[in-house]
């Protein structure tokens, strides 16, 4: 086999492999590569003089609109308005973001109602006061039929509380509300008093309900003979809850009213038996009244103050 060809025997093809044997090549090397003069070096052309170069303009970043579901607001000052907060006298705030408004519905009842149950929602208002009743409310609403524009009762102004109360107890299939006062608050502790309050708003219903869904996570009707339901946030959620969650403030909120005029110093008809300001600078000043949860570290605590004072 002469050079420059392969040879035909597969064996001889695999060796000419192994060797890497290039055809015309002797030996199976390369031959050297003929000398290249070396590249001159790439030169980066010539700056034009500092003065002669044209600006490049820095671009600004845009005006971030402010996070908020309230009207749009400028981001340009007028010459007349102070551009910082020591000029304007009040300090600077974060833009709040609104806290969206839960809107309840019967996702919690459909179950029951498909089964043929009788459900009730549960709520109460006034554990956190410093006078007068803890109050719960009870109500059946019909699974046939809606009552629009339930809300939790916190997030509703007062006039629209009565109006909705007022539409509850002639659309629901019954209303019921019970009530504790403050001398069963100090004599049997706020847990029970909360347990005969709620026992007591679903006796007063006209039909007795196979459901109870409850506000909160604590079952405050445990062996009353009900299937309870307890739903954290519950007055958000379902608008049974809501419901009762409305004509118990309602209901209460009348009741300190009405009680307001033979405790004038309090202002119980504003703020309801709560520790606003002006309630508990007339504590400070005259002392708990009748109506006052006396067991309450806050009220018993004033009510020493005035007897070492005396």
């Amino acid at each position: 086999m002469g050079a420059g060809h392969r040879p035909a025997d597969r064996y001889a093809i695999g060796a000419y492999r192994s060797r890497r044997v290039r055809p015309g090549v002797p030996g199976g090397r390369p031959a050297a590569a003929p000398h290249s003069p070396p590249r001159p070096p790439r030169r980066r052309p010539a700056l034009a003089p500092a003065a002669a170069r044209r600006a490049v303009p820095v671009p600004r970043p845009r005006p971030r609109p402010a996070v908020g579901y309230g009207p749009p607001v400028s981001t340009t000052t007028s010459p007349t308005s102070p551009t910082s907060p020591a000029e304007s006298g009040r300090a600077a705030t974060p833009a709040r973001r609104k806290r969206r408004v839960s809107v309840p519905g019967v996702r919690h009842e459909r179950p029951h109602w498909d089964a043929g149950a009788i459900v009730a929602g549960v709520d109460e208002v006034g554990c956190g006061s410093w006078a007068g009743p803890v109050t719960y409310a009870a109500v059946v609403l019909p699974r046939d039929r809606r009552i629009y524009k339930l809300r939790d009762s916190k997030v509703l102004a007062p006039v629209e509380r009565e109006r909705l109360a007022e539409r509850v107890r002639g659309f629901a299939l019954g209303v019921g509300v019970g009530h504790a006062g403050n001398d069963e608050i100090d004599r049997l502790g706020l847990s029970e008093a909360r347990r005969r309050a709620a026992r007591r708003a679903v006796d007063a219903l006209p039909l007795r309900p196979d459901v109870a869904l409850l506000d909160g996570n604590w079952d405050f009707l445990a062996g009353y003979g009900t299937h309870n339901e307890r739903l954290v946030r519950g007055d958000g959620r379902s608008v049974s809850i809501a419901a009762a969650s409305i004509v118990a403030k309602v209901c209460r909120d009348a009741l300190m009213a009405e009680l307001s005029p033979g405790y004038p110093a309090y202002g119980f008809a504003s703020n309801k038996g709560y520790p606003s300001p002006d309630h508990v600078a007339a504590l400070e000043h005259h002392g708990p009244c009748p109506l006052h949860r006396h067991s309450w570290a806050p009220i018993a605590g004033r009510a020493q103050l005035r007897l070492f004072d005396a």
